[in-house]
């Protein structure tokens, strides 16, 4: 009888030995997925802090304000960094000098605080009192969003989805989109 039950203690062992390494390759799956996540919930809320930052700016630049048409001083597009400006730091400037050296310094903090980090600030076409902020990141992803199934590549994209004020789906003006393979997030402004 002793002999039928030869080596079933090493075949038990190499099972265990097979579930345990499958359960380590599955908590090292799930580790990877929590960092990349926190990466990009990181990357947000340095927008909304950048976000915050530029309101600040437009808010000090009270005189700018006071003019009829300040919207055309801190309207600027994707890869479009202004003219190295005068150092509002070191001499007094005019409310659009330092308009121009606000953007500046703050697309240039931008492209350093978010992985391949760009912005884009517009006026709303239907509230001229306010401004859109989009920003754009490059996808920090540990997923296989290719080989995904259907469902879950539908929530990748909607978790991804910039929506306007209303809830709407895109940034609520023509020509203001998410390029593709990046993460956008839209803010808005009223300074």
């Amino acid at each position: 009888m002793l002999s039928r039950q030869r080596g079933t203690t090493l075949l038990e062992a190499l099972i265990a030995l097979f579930v345990v390494a499958f359960g380590l390759l599955a908590m090292a799956g799930l580790q990877i997925r929590t960092l990349s996540e926190t990466r990009n919930s990181a990357a947000r809320n340095t927008a909304a802090q950048m976000a915050s930052d530029l309101l600040d700016r437009m808010l000090l630049n009270v005189e700018l304000f006071a003019t009829a048409e300040p919207a055309a001083f801190y309207v600027t597009n994707w890869d479009t960094m202004p003219n190295a400006p005068v150092d509002c730091q070191t001499r007094p400037c005019t409310s659009s000098e330092l308009a121009q050296f606000d953007l500046w310094q703050w697309k240039r903090a931008v492209a350093q605080l978010l992985p391949e980090g760009d912005a884009m600030v517009f006026r709303s076409a239907t509230d001229t009192n306010q401004y859109g902020v989009l920003f754009r990141w490059r996808r920090l992803t540990a997923r296989q969003e290719s080989t995904a199934s259907a469902a879950m590549q539908t929530l990748f994209a909607a978790a991804d989805e910039v929506k306007d004020g209303l809830g709407q789906s895109g940034a609520g003006q023509a020509g203001v989109s998410c390029p593709a393979d990046y993460i956008c997030h839209l803010s808005f402004l009223r300074p």
